[in-house]
């Protein structure tokens, strides 16, 4: 039989609020360079940043969630390396625009570097098995 217990309320690790431009070069390196495995954990940890960062930009922090209206939508057509090529987007800004600037231009999308980062983690955790 369940029990009605109470939701422990999400504030334990907030989002990154900040731009993890160095994470996101970190990604782009390692995958450019095709060393993904050499590189796990440095990779993964990395990943991990700029898919939290990617998360509060797509649908908000758990104080300030946004619609499933709201959400950005992708197509199918979306090419494998789009995600990387979107991280790459953000590493072409100049080192004098602040985050903010980089992020009110909309010119990143947070949807496709998610739909690209995901499945690399899942692929590496269920080769753990």
């Amino acid at each position: 039989m369940r029990t009605n217990k109470p939701i422990r309320p999400v504030n334990n690790t907030p989002y990154p609020t900040w731009l993890p431009f160095e994470e996101i070069k970190d990604v782009v390196v390692i995958a450019r360079a095709g060393e993904i495995m050499e590189r796990l954990p440095d990779f993964i940890h990395a990943l991990w940043v700029v898919q939290g960062y990617a998360q509060s930009q797509i649908i908000g922090s758990p104080v300030k969630a946004q619609s499933a209206e709201d959400l950005p939508a992708t197509t199918a057509a979306d090419d494998a390396d789009a995600g990387l090529k979107e991280l790459e987007k953000v590493l072409a800004f100049s080192a004098d625009e602040s985050d903010e600037q980089i992020i009110a231009q909309g010119a990143i999308s947070w949807v496709l570097i998610i739909k690209w980062g995901l499945p690399l983690l899942i692929q590496y955790l269920l080769s753990r098995r």
